[in-house]
């Protein structure tokens, strides 16, 4: 009896041992990235353009959780495709423009299970098309025509946007119209310039379509009043100049667009303020400046801004006192700094990487780490950087990638690996590369021009809990890659993550 008790005393210890040495592994410092990628699968989906040619994906979309995107094989130029994750099959959806020329289909937009875009083909140049996904037609469906024949003057649609059946863009009208707004309704199948706004044929440019309710805000120019914020309702006698903010023909410029409930959130330049925060509820009597952040002439020059639930806003502006940091807009009208990060008149240069919950994530540069990535938490009162990812003064330059459960995402570069993937979890006091697709220190993430603007991002989309992305592996050229948790249980939650959340702050509830 006294030998087994002891055997079992020994054989307690040695478990006690292995349980001990477990935890110290489970905590220690997260250096391996292959090692670390459980519960995270970063794989390639699919070598489209076989060999170390590029197909470059891009204009992701998803119907049904089907994946659709742009992208070139090499024999039949750029085309629209599908990946279906339920089969993983990665084919040509419709090859439009036949044989190796590319349609280069954009703009991708889903309406039920119909998606529409710009293309071009060999006939008609580039028109608004549209693809069904249950029977896998393309059809041209808008064809515009000049002097009574089609020339080769596209119309280019660009900047589509959707309310209830109605897909709106901007589109040349042809020799006697410039570019303007046109409308397609989908039931109907009618379409219409909405309103000739720089009369004749100069080109009022409408941009930055934004849809809310069944108003839908744009910004567009005339002769007499410049660039400026629009509205329309899809009439022409509805629509109209919400507002000359600056009067006469040099324009407001407005840009930067959000919401916070039915208040429309966008920033715009003036004589007597410079470019400062605006807001309106879509009439010139509710149209008025947020705060002049930079008091005076000179522009603070909000850029993005990042909504959290429908509370408030966070945004980079500028001031003399601090230089370009972060501030916010809420609900109740407050605006004001969060935190001086590089401190004093020095820039910072907040850039958005996204909110999980009600933490909002963003690159900033300090005088002692570079640009690095930066969390702002309730009350904003304060930021805090997560890790000097590129040690010492240099670099990381996070970028967005997506997020899931309470999992960010990211791209950056520690100056060892090049621009790789990356990932922080709750509570985000730490981070680690995910996988180093590209041995080296060049990195697999290229830079993108994605709707218009050029930044040196990875092009990515999330469905469900996958994020698909575009990466060079150095083998395969520019291809499709997915990271994702893996299978998931019923409870929609991925396995081995940690889902805690912070509560809502009492201050941000919804007012009566």
């Amino acid at each position: 009896m006294k030998s087994f008790r002891k055997i079992a005393q020994v054989g307690g210890t040695i478990l006690l041992v292995i349980v001990l040495i477990g935890l110290v592994l489970k905590s220690a410092p997260r250096v391996d990235a292959q090692q670390d990628a459980f519960p995270y699968y970063v794989q390639r989906v699919a070598d489209i353009a076989p060999g170390r040619k590029n197909s470059d994906p891009a204009w992701f979309t998803d119907v049904n959780g089907d994946l659709y995107f742009q992208a070139n094989d090499g024999g039949h130029g750029a085309e629209l495709w599908k990946y279906s994750p339920l089969t993983g099959e990665v084919f040509l959806a419709a090859d439009i423009y036949k044989g190796s020329g590319s349609s280069k289909p954009e703009w991708l937009t889903v309406l039920g299970n119909l998606i529409y875009f710009a293309a071009t083909d060999a006939l008609v140049g580039r028109q608004l098309w549209r693809y069904n996904t249950l029977t896998g037609e393309a059809k041209r469906v808008v064809t515009r025509e000049y002097s009574n024949t089609i020339t080769a003057l596209d119309p280019d649609p660009k900047w589509l946007e959707t309310i209830g059946a109605i897909v709106y863009y901007s589109a040349y009208g042809g020799t006697s119209k410039g570019r303007e707004l046109f409308a397609y309704d989908t039931n109907s199948g009618a379409s219409w310039l909405v309103k000739d706004i720089h009369p004749g044929s100069e080109d009022s440019d409408p941009e930055y379509l934004y849809a809310h309710g069944s108003t839908l805000y744009f910004t567009a120019k005339d002769e007499e009043h410049g660039e400026e914020l629009w509205r329309s309702d899809g009439t022409e006698e509805g629509t109209y100049l919400i507002k000359d903010i600056f009067r006469g023909p040099h324009g407001s410029d407005p840009a930067s667009f959000n919401m916070l409930g039915d208040l429309f959130i966008f920033s715009a330049e003036e004589p007597i303020h410079g470019r400062e925060l605006w807001k309106t509820y879509g009439t010139e009597e509710t149209t008025e400046l947020v705060k002049d952040i930079y008091v005076g002439k000179n522009d603070s020059d909000p850029g993005w801004s990042n909504r959290l639930a429908d509370s408030l806003l966070l945004f980079p502006a500028e001031t003399e006192e601090h230089g370009n940091e972060l501030w916010r807009y809420d609900q109740q009208g407050n605006t004001y700094l969060v935190d001086d990060i590089n401190v004093g008149d020095e820039d910072a240069n907040p850039a958005a990487i996204g909110n999980v919950g009600w933490i909002m994530f963003f690159s900033a540069e300090d005088s002692d780490t570079g640009i690095e990535l930066w969390k702002s938490e309730p009350p904003y009162s304060y930021a805090t950087q997560i890790m000097d990812i590129y040690p010492g003064d240099d670099d990381s330059e996070p970028n967005p990638l997506g997020k899931f459960g309470t999992t960010l995402f990211f791209t950056a570069d520690d100056g060892v690996h090049g621009e790789e993937v990356w990932v922080t979890e709750f509570p985000y006091d730490t981070t680690h590369l995910l996988q180093d697709i590209k041995p080296g220190a060049f990195g697999s993430i290229p830079s993108f021009e994605y709707k218009g603007f050029s930044n040196e991002i990875s092009n990515s989309y999330r469905i469900g809990w996958t994020i698909y992305f575009t990466a060079n592996d150095g083998k395969t050229g520019v291809e499709l890659w997915q990271v994702s948790a893996g299978a998931l249980p019923q409870t929609g939650f991925a396995p081995g993550v940690k889902t805690d959340v912070a509560s809502k702050p009492d201050d941000f509830n919804y007012q009566v």
